[in-house]
């Protein structure tokens, strides 16, 4: 980079592209009587013990007003076998549709928090209890707090390293495009 030719210019609005390459997340949520799952790009770990995370979720989305109402919320991970629901339930509003009834998305039930729904066919899930809430203009940015974890047989080895051979992850770089997360590399 030695010449300004070498230099692209990224307009602010997409500035986010740049460093948002984290596993892409299904958010799972209930109103107290009915599902939804969301998608979301923007999952971010905060510390280990307990474990948290901070997650940026539309304020006017059906999942953002669950979690807001219920104070609970599913962290569901899939892998690149889950790629079409995922774009389904990011398309789609749950403000519009009943996505788990009109996918017949298969929910299991929380194990930390009994009344949460989790995606039944993802890699792994995250029972998640609501600690914090901030409000922008159009997001809010939640932390949530690990009150339970599991994962499929296999998803993790025994260092507990995600095994992305047999459960490759999916990064949304924006639009229509996803990186499949299979190769490791260890130094």
């Amino acid at each position: 980079m030695n010449t300004l030719e070498s230099i692209q210019s990224v307009p602010l609005g997409k500035a986010t592209r740049l460093v948002n390459y984290g596993p892409v997340v299904m958010v799972s949520s209930s109103d107290g009587s009915k599902s939804n799952v969301c998608t979301v790009a923007w999952c971010v770990p905060q510390r280990k013990s307990p474990p948290r995370f901070a997650l940026a979720i539309g304020r006017s989305h059906k999942s953002y007003l669950n979690i807001m109402k219920t104070g609970a919320l599913g962290i569901n991970v899939p892998s690149e076998a889950d790629l079409d629901l995922l774009y389904y339930v990011g398309t789609h509003s749950g403000n519009d549709f009943d996505k788990v009834r009109e996918r017949n998305i298969e929910m299991l039930r929380g194990t930390g928090i009994e009344t949460l729904p989790l995606v039944k066919q993802s890699a792994a899930w995250i029972e998640c209890k609501l600690v914090h809430s901030e409000a922008s203009r159009d997001r809010g940015i939640i932390v949530v707090e690990g009150v339970a974890a599991h994962c499929r047989k296999g998803v993790l080895d025994a260092d507990y390293v995600w095994n992305t051979k047999d459960f490759p992850t999916l990064h949304h770089l924006g639009g229509k495009k996803f990186v499949v997360g299979r190769d490791t590399v260890e130094v």
